[in-house]
């Protein structure tokens, strides 16, 4: 009867506990999240901070006579009335320097501008379906392979 009467007493004393600790886990966890969120919050906060003392730099420069007039005369070329502006055009062999994009000229072909042979069988080539093994067709696919 005593060990009955006892095993029902640690069984309360049980769910009671885990009762407790779920209550408390729940606002816990709660707590943590909203730190975490405050932490990642204030990092924007700072960053963005950062970038609008950039910007308030770059407006306190704008306002100067000679910003103006630098950023005239690179960007777009203009000069003071009674100067002249010259261009000095790079050496035709020399690479260094150059705008990657603009540095390579794209083939007619790949734009499409001509009609030849090749252009027409790759056309009908890509557009049928491929058969045969699976690599095979993977690797037709893969044209730089080729």
């Amino acid at each position: 009867m005593f060990d009955l009467h006892r095993a029902r007493q640690m069984l309360v004393v049980v769910f009671l506990g885990t009762i407790v600790l779920v209550a408390i886990e729940f606002p816990f966890r709660q707590l943590m999240n909203q730190r975490a969120q405050i932490a990642r919050t204030a990092l924007a906060l700072q960053t963005v901070e950062s970038h609008n003392t950039i910007l308030q730099h770059d407006i306190a420069s704008l306002s100067k006579t000679s910003t103006i007039l630098s950023i005239a005369h690179q960007e777009y070329g203009l000069v003071q009335p009674g100067q002249r502006s010259y261009v000095i055009l790079p050496n035709a062999n020399a690479k260094q320097n150059m705008n990657p994009l603009t540095a390579l000229a794209i083939p007619a072909e790949v734009l499409g501008a001509t009609s030849g042979s090749t252009t027409t069988a790759s056309a009908s080539h890509s557009a049928s379906r491929p058969s045969g093994p699976l690599w095979s067709r993977v690797l037709r696919r893969l044209e730089f392979w080729r």
